[in-house]
């Protein structure tokens, strides 16, 4: 998949301001993209506007498997995104990221059934010590999505908390 960063010159701010709501919106029915987010306004910073743009996984796959250029990639997701957003000035700066790996397309199968991570205890050299816990989307029955991180991040710290004698 990919992510298209757009930077804007700090003039292009009130315009933000004006038109936009919502700090990240899911374009539904969109093929190329399931993702925008005003950054800046995520991460609470004044100024210059920045624009994030996540690609589909299908649009993703069949641009990264078939060699499509960077260029292309980029001229077709700034095409969406003008959909979306035509009065958009144009930015001052662009970064497209491509993620080769990005999405879990098969959660990991044998875990606890009550726990969205894995606890592995530390080595015999290391006894009582806290257990390296490893957690993350693939690590949840919910597969690549927002509630599939935050169950499994829940879980893990409640994981920790028992290791070092807390509440569960």
């Amino acid at each position: 998949r990919y992510a298209l960063s757009l930077f804007f010159d700090p003039s292009a701010a009130q315009s933000f301001a004006d038109k936009i709501d919502w700090v990240a919106s899911y374009p539904e029915g969109d093929p190329i993209l399931v993702f925008l987010s005003l950054d800046s306004a995520k991460r609470g910073t004044t100024g210059a506007p920045t624009l994030l743009a996540h690609s589909s996984v299908p649009f993703g796959l069949q641009n990264v498997q078939s060699g499509t250029s960077d260029q292309q990639v980029q001229a077709e997701m700034m095409a969406a995104v003008h959909r979306r957003l035509p009065w958009l000035p144009p930015p001052i700066g662009i970064r497209l990221h491509t993620w080769r790996v990005s999405q879990v397309r098969r959660p990991l199968q044998g875990l606890p059934a009550d726990r969205a991570c894995l606890a592995v205890p530390p080595p015999a050299a290391a006894q009582g010590g806290p257990p390296l816990i490893l957690a993350g989307d693939a690590f949840s029955v919910h597969g690549s999505r927002f509630d599939g991180c935050v169950q499994s991040g829940e879980d893990a710290a409640a994981t920790l908390l028992e290791a070092l004698g807390g509440a569960k």
